[in-house]
């Protein structure tokens, strides 16, 4: 049977291999022998010190440099050694525990929600402080100013959110403000599953500009909100000032959380908006974080 020739790679890894656990033994022996040498004191365990590192860096060279000559062929490893081997190896490539266990538990959500007024499509991944993946969002729902704020929800709370909407536009910003709203919180919920190993607090403080917003959020499955923006204006953009406090009224409600959101100060309705809706998204991020346990964090064992 043929085999192809290993690469300069794994003939390196061979080396490293060998490199490493004979330079550390001979290492180890050149350090002891020193020890007893010079007797113990700072002369003593420098000398262990230096003499390991030489021992341990000229042994793992001269091996490294043995292991890139070695021919890995029939005459020197079976196939099922070269097998082994090139198992082993692949281990080494594995993602590790942690990255495995956020992978296998994914709290994803996707909600189609259809009526005479919206047609809503929603894909959400709640990410996780833990989590490296890079995150996807890309929201259209035909209102400017309302896309804006659910991607700064979506970024600042580690979602990756796909959300579009077609609605009914020609009539007034209401009902696709309040729908894609809703169908949020249903997504949050159903992505958030049974609230176990979480947190379930989280608050934060959101400055923009001369603007700041605080936020609390409780993961309570009761849904209360208390929404004070002060907004001035009749419009940003095309979004009604008065459907910004609904839109995360009615988000909370499908979603079944406990939320204060207050703007503390600000000049700009912009600012103010915006900085509410970032600290929305930290405090909701601080929240729904996994603590390590499986614990539901409720005297009553049920939320």
């Amino acid at each position: 049977m043929s085999h192809h020739e290993p690469t300069l790679w794994d003939k390196a890894k061979m080396g490293l291999i060998m490199g490493s656990s004979v330079g550390a033994c001979l290492g180890c022996l050149i350090g002891f022998y020193s020890t007893m040498k010079f007797g113990p004191g700072p002369r003593g365990y420098l000398g262990t010190i230096g003499q390991y590192a030489l021992g341990s860096g000229a042994s793992f060279g001269f091996f490294m440099m043995i292991g890139s000559c070695i021919r890995t062929d029939d005459s020197v490893l079976s196939a099922e050694d070269r097998a082994t081997l090139r198992a082993g190896m692949e281990r080494w490539r594995a993602p590790t525990p942690m990255a495995y266990y956020f992978a296998q538990n994914a709290r994803t959500a996707v909600i189609e929600r259809k009526t005479n007024e919206t047609d809503i499509k929603v894909r959400l991944e709640i990410g996780s402080l833990e989590s490296a993946a890079e995150q996807t969002i890309d929201v259209n729902t035909g209102i400017g100013f309302l896309d804006h704020m659910y991607h700064a929800l979506a970024k600042h709370g580690k979602w990756s959110l796909t959300l579009h909407c077609t609605g009914d536009l020609h009539i007034d910003d209401h009902h696709t403000a309040e729908d894609t709203a809703i169908a949020l919180g249903m997504a949050f919920k159903q992505a958030l599953g049974e609230p176990r190993g979480i947190r379930r607090y989280g608050h934060a403080y959101c400055p923009l500009d001369e603007a700041l917003s605080r936020a609390v959020v409780d993961v309570s499955g009761r849904p209360y909100a208390v929404v004070n923006l002060g907004l001035k204006r009749e419009m940003i953009g095309t979004l009604s000032c008065e459907m910004i406090p609904h839109v995360i009224q009615s988000f909370v409600t499908a979603a079944g959380l406990t939320v204060h959101v207050d703007v503390l100060r600000g000049d700009n309705d912009h600012h103010r908006a915006e900085s509410a809706f970032k600290a929305l998204a930290v405090a909701l991020r601080e929240a729904v974080s996994r603590t390590g346990s499986n614990d539901v964090p409720s005297t009553k064992g049920v939320l």
